[in-house]
């Protein structure tokens, strides 16, 4: 009942990580470097991956699919404040079964439409997301404001993004996906058309960070709602699978981000905006396409 809702406080994080980023590298850009910041993004994950091989627990749901590690499981429900006797018989009602774990099984009759429609959606929605944070530091410096400036900026973007998915996901949890993420895109959409006809100056800067803060605040969201939705479109036993062929999809679309900025940007900084509420469209289109959103909590209470 709570996944998409868990789902998005974790992937939050995200935007999160780029605010994070924006602000070192307002502090260390100018005095150390580059390659300073390089050394410190890098070394950051080699501690967390220790850290999370020590304490992340295993999917409940994946081990009660594995009769051997039901031991296991027990004692994961155990921790988390459950009673379970030592002779416990596991059973998810809630999944259906799947025959094997494979990327076929993504395109199945009944998933197909969602499949693709999905990895549209991430492969449109990254792309965007990765035009702003790689070419806002950019377009700010292009029309005279500093390296600390342009970063803050692009904290700005990412910032907006950490509220919006909290309160996204709030929402989702009692309007439904479906109106939730198509309201966020449209107002995307709108932030961006904004930017694209307004003066980027240095005398509004106040102004531009704000505007920057809105439409990359729902930007992010949107992507961090994505991962939320993808779980409940997969089963368990797929799920994975499901999710990672989305985001697989998705990376290709941020690796054409450097390039389709570039592009946009040769024909002036509002023209990269004007792009984005393009891409924006199209990914309003493939959430518009998914058929299994994650339902409003006034259709799941039972009839009086």
């Amino acid at each position: 009942r709570r996944r998409p809702f868990a789902v998005t406080l974790t992937v939050v994080c995200i935007p999160l990580g780029g605010t994070l980023a924006g602000f070192t590298g307002a502090v260390i850009l100018p005095t150390y470097g580059w390659r300073a910041l390089f050394f410190v993004g890098g070394a950051l994950p080699l501690v967390l991956a220790a850290l999370l091989w020590k304490v992340l627990p295993e999917s409940p749901r994946y081990l009660a699919r594995d009769r051997a590690r039901w031991p296991e499981l027990a004692a994961l429900l155990r921790r988390l404040g459950h009673d379970v006797p030592p002779d416990a018989t596991f059973v998810d009602s809630r999944e259906r079964a799947v025959a094997r774990a494979s990327v076929v099984s993504l395109f199945a009759p009944d998933l197909r439409r969602d499949t693709l429609a999905l990895s549209a959606a991430f492969f449109f929605c990254l792309l965007s997301a990765y035009v702003g944070v790689n070419w806002v530091p950019s377009i700010l410096t292009s029309v005279g404001f500093d390296v600390a400036t342009a970063n803050y900026g692009l904290t700005a973007f990412n910032l907006g993004g950490v509220v919006g998915a909290i309160a996204g996901a709030m929402v989702c949890a009692r309007l439904g996906s479906r109106v939730t993420m198509l309201a966020m895109t449209a107002g995307a959409i709108g932030g961006c058309l904004l930017l694209a006809g307004v003066p980027i100056s240095q005398q509004s800067t106040l102004v531009l960070l704000a505007m920057l803060a809105w439409t990359g605040g729902l930007i992010n969201a949107v992507q961090t709602l994505m991962y939320g939705l993808a779980t409940h479109v997969y089963p368990a036993a797929i799920r994975a699978t499901g999710v990672g062929t989305a985001v697989a999809v998705g990376r290709v679309g941020g690796i054409g981000s450097p390039y389709a900025g570039a592009w946009a940007l040769e024909s002036g900084p509002s023209q990269v905006f004007v792009m984005l509420a393009v891409t924006l469209t199209l990914v309003f289109a493939a959430l518009a396409a998914v058929r299994n959103h994650i339902p409003s909590s006034f259709t799941l209470r039972a009839p009086r």
